[in-house]
């Protein structure tokens, strides 16, 4: 996720190579992001469009001034084709955009893990590229479920331990009548471990 001003030239560039790299991500399978958009409109355009539109588009398709680059932005919203397609990827205001990647499916957590810090990698190099202007945040279903999954194990110990020393507390407490009844505490606390360990 990116914020900032997306309709410069140079934004648009560093957007499209991180682009790039996204695609040689743990189980990326494809990326697309509001570049691959401005270079399908440019490449659609037709006779007399196309000759007036050429001198402002650089070697790879893109703009190359500001001015150039926000004009191509907001032609994006106002094209009955493209204005269906760029909500998916940029907003209107053009002040946020995202580097959309699509994924195989995952066979185990490690895999999230490793595709979340990969990602949080390419989201400081291109944060490094774009400036202070701009942040740039790792985001996503794979990036919250990676962070899930790893608060899990911790919760879990957490609430057996808290959930063990409540029921030793109140059988202790209610079969305080000698070393029996304080077995019988741990022997319930054991079990309660044990089920959760189980789990």
């Amino acid at each position: 996720v990116v914020e900032g001003k997306v309709p410069d030239a140079s934004t648009l560039r560093a957007i499209d190579r991180a682009t790039d790299r996204a695609q040689t991500l743990p189980l990326a399978r494809s990326a697309s992001s509001v570049t691959d958009i401005l270079r399908a409109d440019a490449a659609t355009d037709e006779g007399v469009l196309d000759v007036a539109l050429a001198p402002t588009r650089g070697g790879d398709g893109l703009p190359e001034s500001d001015g150039a680059a926000l004009a191509a932005y907001l032609r994006l919203w106002q094209d009955p084709l493209w204005s269906t397609l760029v909500p998916f990827v940029a907003t209107r205001d053009g002040t946020l955009t995202v580097i959309a990647v699509k994924l195989d499916l995952w066979e185990d957590q490690g895999q999230l893990t490793s595709l979340r810090a990969a990602l949080m990698v390419q989201a400081t190099r291109l944060g490094q590229e774009l400036g202070p202007d701009y942040e740039v945040h790792a985001a996503g279903a794979p990036v919250n479920r990676a962070s899930v999954v790893e608060q899990t194990v911790p919760d879990v110990v957490l609430s057996s331990l808290g959930v063990a020393a409540c029921v030793f507390v109140v059988l202790a407490l209610a079969w305080a009548r000698g070393w029996r009844g304080l077995v019988a505490a741990l022997g319930a606390v054991g079990v309660v471990l044990l089920a959760c360990l189980l789990l």
